[in-house]
């Protein structure tokens, strides 16, 4: 096709030179006229103004031969007619397919544009929220490095408040303490976070909340409190709209509950994990508690320890002294104490010395130190007491004593004890002086016939 057009161009143009060689420039001119609106209908995209052009071309195209044009001549109009309108055409063609290229190209640039657009709209919310959970994470170590920095409840306590009230939106929270009797759930502690304090009562569907929670051992989300509340069977007052109850575990056992009134629910995630580190601390909390505790208490009668009973005992004369006060030392011993286990056994001899701790705790005071001193010893500092009150107490507790009945091998048998007083500033001023001179006594207490006690007297 493009050969036959080449052909016909030339050709074309070859007879209307000869035309104007030949002097025929009228017959040149009306061919002119008659190509140009047919060069023009190959352009029109409505059918019916582009065959109108064409017929009138058509018509100027006849005009030569009323003017007695030779069938040569006419010929040569013919061609150059379908040359003109061939290339007219075929330059149309292809430049509808150059705009339809054009325009598709458009269109993909187009899309390629909103592509772009919608990735970097995306691309800004996952930066946005990549950011926030960096944030969130930075936040959640800076709260975890707090704690982890402290060893005392009350302490980590204050950090979880402001922690909350400066991160999370919420109008109530509270942290309760719960303990198991016999199957049923008793509420032992009450915390209120927003004004960090120690409350009496939970609020009236606080038992309810935590059966829910013990019974499913998870936590308890309520994004829709009133749809929630229909299924689990209680109501909730109007101004509560969501409720979250996190369980705190302890060897398995869930020990606390912390429930939160109106949280966000986006949040609930957030909380539980502020909750739930708050939980890993106070478990290492109570195992330094618990740590601290062996260091210095005697496992088996949970009184104080020799080491931590004579740093006490010297804090406390510092004290007596500068208020001019006096301090009573009493040093306790279970009489014939080898005898008895090595009769009934030393889980008899163990039970033994349990209870006289805890018949020595029912007769002294909160202030008072008490202490195993040895393996059938006690040690006793008695602040602002003098011997004369010192004296009565070491008989009650004697005579309290001397009337247990203690079970061994299926059967009751009795103990008795010896004491020996001394006091200061009486006696000494040192800690160990003093419980020197309390020993010489209980050596006289056990000389004068045992199950007695015995004030400290100097020898002359």
């Amino acid at each position: 096709m493009r050969f036959l057009v080449i052909f016909l161009l030339l050709f074309s143009f070859a007879l209307n030179f000869f035309l104007i060689v030949t002097g025929n420039i009228r017959f040149f001119i009306l061919t002119g006229a008659a190509v140009l609106p047919i060069i023009i209908s190959a352009y029109f995209d409505t059918k019916t103004i582009s065959l109108v052009t064409l017929f009138g071309g058509c018509l100027c195209a006849l005009v030569p031969v009323f003017f007695g044009a030779s069938p040569f001549f006419i010929v040569v109009i013919m061609l150059s007619f379908l040359a003109a309108y061939i290339i007219a055409g075929e330059s149309k063609r292809m430049f509808l397919e150059a705009r339809v290229n054009l325009d598709s190209k458009i269109i993909q640039s187009k899309e390629i544009f909103e592509k772009l657009l919608n990735e970097n709209d995306k691309s800004d919310n996952f930066n946005k929220g990549t950011n926030r959970e960096s944030e969130d994470i930075e936040n959640l170590y800076e709260v975890t490095k707090r704690m982890s920095a402290l060893l005392k409840f009350d302490e980590i306590f204050k950090v979880l408040c402001a922690e909350l009230k400066n991160t999370f939106e919420f109008d109530d929270c509270r942290i309760i303490n719960i303990k198991f009797n016999r199957g049923s759930i008793q509420i032992n502690e009450i915390y209120n976070i927003p004004i960090e304090m120690r409350i009496n009562e939970a609020k009236t569907y606080d038992p309810k909340i935590i059966e829910i929670v013990c019974q499913e051992k998870n936590t308890l989300k309520m994004a829709s409190v009133k749809t929630e509340t229909e299924k689990l069977g209680f109501s909730l007052p109007r101004r509560v709209e969501t409720v979250l109850a996190i369980p705190l575990f302890t060897e398995g056992e869930i020990k606390s509950i912390v429930i939160a009134e109106n949280v966000r629910p986006e949040d609930f995630e957030k909380f539980a994990i502020v909750i739930g580190q708050f939980a890993l601390e106070m478990h290492k909390v109570k195992l330094y508690e618990l740590v601290e505790k062996l260091a210095i208490t005697d496992g088996l009668t949970g009184l104080s320890l020799k080491r931590h009973f004579l740093e006490s005992l010297k804090k406390e004369i510092k004290r007596s002294s500068s208020n001019r006060l006096k301090i009573a030392i009493l040093m306790l011993d279970i009489d014939h104490f080898k005898k008895y286990n090595d009769r009934y056994g030393h889980l008899v001899g163990d039970s033994v010395l349990v209870r006289i701790s805890e018949i020595i705790r029912d007769h002294t005071r909160e202030i008072d130190l008490i202490s195993r001193y040895g393996g059938e010893e006690f040690c006793l500092a008695l602040p602002e007491t003098d011997k004369e009150g010192a004296y009565a107490v070491a008989e009650r507790i004697r005579v309290e004593v001397e009337r247990e009945n203690f079970m061994a091998e299926g059967e009751f048998t009795r103990a008795t004890i010896s004491i020996g007083i001394a006091c200061f500033p009486d006696d000494g001023r040192e800690a160990v002086q003093l419980i020197d001179m309390s020993d010489q006594a209980l050596y006289e207490a056990k000389n004068s016939g045992r199950n007695s006690s015995c004030i400290y007297k100097r020898s002359a």
